[in-house]
């Protein structure tokens, strides 16, 4: 028994590694949210986590629509003080997030590691400390174009982005105009850890399959008052991730 639980103490204890991230969203050219983010990695299990801090905008965004049109970014507050979080088992496939449908509902949704085809490009380039080369994928129609480093000979990155020979650094959801910039890298990290493990919250739990039938429902609902309000609606300024996008591929 003695035996048994140091074991198991040890292996609770597995060394963490910790990347931070500046991840920056664009609209119209516009910067409407930079945060950092944290991607947490124990050999086996990652996370990689929205802190709740980082969701509360002081003041409302001003941007110009691509037809002119002023538009104001409300700020997001969830409210609950809770993290978002990317939970990933490397060694079963499994995912568990915390996320939100479009009528800001935040539920925990049962998912699977996405098995990314890459296409590793010629391109090259440095980033930082690390010589980096370039490979793309699209994943849920968005297309992502990445930068990554054998130097640090781990296969994962931010959001959902994993199945590199080594760490990704640099990112960008062309789609959604997002881009994700490694700021540190520490493995194992001396700096403060995350508990590694599928969120553990009192919201609602779905499996990807019927939150992706609830997200349709939610989005369309979205996408046609944000057309009706719209100057134009025949170029509404802003677009809602469309069905046929939320496979379960």
């Amino acid at each position: 028994m003695l035996c048994s639980s140091v074991c198991v103490t040890a292996q609770d204890a597995k060394p963490q590694s910790r990347f931070s991230y500046q991840t920056t969203m664009t609209l119209f050219s516009t910067v409407v949210d930079s945060r950092v983010e944290d991607l947490f990695y124990n050999g086996s299990e990652s996370v990689f986590v929205t802190y709740a801090q980082s969701l509360v905008a002081n003041t409302d965004t001003t941007v110009m629509s691509g037809s002119g049109e002023r538009m104001v970014i409300d700020p997001v507050d969830v409210g609950d003080g809770k993290d978002f979080v990317i939970y990933e088992n490397h060694d079963n496939g499994k995912m568990v997030l915390r996320t939100m449908l479009s009528n800001g509902k935040v539920c925990i949704v049962n998912d699977a590691i996405p098995v990314l085809k890459w296409k590793l490009e010629q391109g090259k380039k440095r980033v930082g400390p690390y010589e980096c080369q370039k490979a793309t994928t699209t994943f849920r129609c968005a297309t992502y174009t990445v930068w990554f480093t054998t130097a640090i000979p781990i296969s994962i990155g931010p959001g959902k982005l994993s199945g590199l020979p080594g760490l990704i650094v640099e990112a960008t959801n062309e789609r959604a105009n997002v881009t994700y910039k490694l700021l540190t890298a520490d493995y194992p990290t001396s700096k403060r850890t995350y508990s590694i493990a599928p969120p553990r919250t009192d919201d609602p739990v779905y499996s990807y399959k019927t939150f992706k039938k609830m997200e349709i429902v939610e989005a369309d609902k979205l996408s046609k008052f944000i057309a009706g309000t719209a100057q134009d609606p025949q170029n509404p300024p802003i677009t809602t991730l469309p069905a046929e996008c939320l496979d379960e591929k």
